[in-house]
């Protein structure tokens, strides 16, 4: 995993960074995702941890189109969520950036599976 973040390649979308690589799983799944919320910079467990349940909820119901597209091209990818705010985002802002972040990501995927062939 060292290698997504030594190689790999990042999106920035405030309050988020998505860092991604396509690796090759034993277990054949098409994407494993990580979600990180730096303890610097949310102070409190609590507060860290209905940040992390957004993102997981926000990636949950955004997920469909990348995973699909991930399977058809039987494409890997390694993906970290790191949230980079200092304060409680709302949801909807969570949504909307993780929406960006997977729609860019599948953009990439595509474009570079097109190229390869």
């Amino acid at each position: 995993m060292e290698s997504v973040f030594a190689q790999g390649t990042t999106l920035k979308k405030f309050p988020l960074i998505a860092k991604y690589k396509r690796v090759e799983f034993e277990d054949e799944v098409p994407i494993k995702v990580v979600v990180s919320i730096p303890k610097r910079l949310v102070k409190k467990a609590v507060d860290r941890n209905r940040v992390r349940r957004q993102i997981k909820e926000a990636y949950r119901l955004d997920r469909t189109n990348l995973k699909n597209n991930l399977a058809n091209n039987k494409i890997s990818l390694a993906l970290f969520l790191i949230y980079t705010g200092k304060e409680n985002p709302l949801y909807s802002e969570i949504e909307e950036k993780i929406h960006l972040l997977l729609n860019e990501i599948n953009k990439t995927i595509v474009e570079a599976n097109q190229q390869a062939e």
